[in-house]
């Protein structure tokens, strides 16, 4: 299977971090996955690549920039995938634009919904967010708060087509902490 992600940037910070393990956990499967993401460092480049990632920068340098969705358009187009799954509101809106007038490959879109950020402060958001939305084939919350507050009732998404998946954390990293080191941290603070 074919996985197309397209996410705002790729820079340390939570729905980065998910989707890096998601990716992983996607490798292992045998899926052939491609990242691109509209801006930032690059800081989950490296380790995605090192997981047999393509990783593709567009280099957006402002919202209303054109080019990056004439690339993302290009990119959708040769790689032909089975899914695009889309992150963060300013790399659902380029997906959805790139995907107009694309009717040669049935494309199943995804958009997870990782908090319940509107597309921008102003008139016609919320219109823009449900234009965004029909175009979903589903849409993952993150939280039950976030598929029904947001989802269905701001963003009018047929509660049937959301799934609450919540973050998975590997819990490996804090378990290798001492009980003295947890109490020296914790003398720190008070």
């Amino acid at each position: 299977m074919k996985i197309l992600h397209v996410i705002t940037t790729i820079n340390r910070g939570g729905a980065e971090n998910h989707l890096a393990s998601l990716l992983d956990g996607q490798v292992k499967k045998g899926c052939k996955i491609t990242v691109v993401f509209l801006k930032g460092d690059g800081y989950w480049c490296q380790f995605l690549e090192a997981l047999g990632v393509q990783v593709i920068g567009l280099g957006l340098r402002h919202y209303g920039d054109i080019k990056p969705v004439l690339k993302l358009r290009s990119i959708i187009n040769s790689l032909n995938p089975d899914i695009i799954h889309a992150h963060l509101p300013p790399a659902e809106l380029y997906t959805r634009i790139a995907l107009l007038g694309i009717s040669s490959c049935p494309i199943t879109l995804v958009i997870s919904k990782h908090n319940d950020e509107e597309f921008y402060q102003g008139l016609g958001q919320r219109l823009i967010g449900r234009w965004v939305a029909k175009r979903a084939s589903k849409m993952i919350a993150i939280s039950d708060v976030v598929k029904t507050n947001h989802c269905i009732n701001y963003l009018g998404f047929p509660s049937e087509k959301v799934t609450t998946v919540y973050y998975g954390i590997d819990p490996t990293p804090y378990q290798k902490v001492s009980d003295d080191e947890i109490k020296k941290i914790r003398s720190l603070w008070s």
